[in-house]
């Protein structure tokens, strides 16, 4: 049918994966003691904002270059991740009363769907390969600067400052 623009399965799967995402943010990530916290409490907000910016960079893009959406994913599935760990780690404090919710595992299945959809789409040439575009240089560029505030976070939280340090030990022979 001339004039009708098709999506590709990649792109389809990609966007439907993003949906995913946004459906498992707003869900409850954790489970404590009967009580539920949602996403929008904790990290959801994060990945909802992750997931739209991938779903409005396929839409609105005419041939997508895919690095874009596969970092989106793997930031989404990194956060998803780590709350999951976190959530575990604060069942051992609490007595084993918490649990990651069902929000938070959609979450993490959205974001890995997004980069195997993403990984699908370059491997089978889907929409050919476009040159990474104005915008998908800035969503790189957001992406890695994330990660790197992430990152100094992390390295600056409390948990990491009260780890244990090695200290250097002298062996004579």
């Amino acid at each position: 049918m001339e004039g009708v623009h098709s999506i590709s399965r990649g792109r389809r799967w990609a966007i439907a994966s993003a949906l995913i995402i946004v459906i498992g943010s707003i869900g409850p990530w954790v489970d404590v003691g009967g009580e539920s916290a949602g996403g929008l409490d904790k990290d959801g907000a994060v990945t909802i904002a992750l997931a739209l910016i991938a779903a409005a960079y396929l839409i609105f893009t005419p041939l997508p270059h895919w690095a874009p959406t596969a970092v989106i994913g793997a930031l989404a599935a990194t956060v998803a991740i780590f709350d999951i760990i976190d959530i575990e780690d604060l069942s051992g404090l609490v007595g084993g009363f918490a649990s990651p919710g069902w929000g938070l595992y959609l979450t993490a299945i959205g974001s890995i769907g997004l980069i195997a959809s993403t990984v699908f789409a370059m491997r089978t040439g889907d929409e050919g390969h476009a040159p990474l575009s104005l915008v998908g240089k800035l969503i790189l560029g957001v992406a890695a600067l994330l990660v790197v505030l992430f990152i100094i976070w992390l390295l600056g939280s409390e948990e990491v400052a009260k780890a244990p340090v090695l200290e250097p030990v002298e062996i004579s022979l």
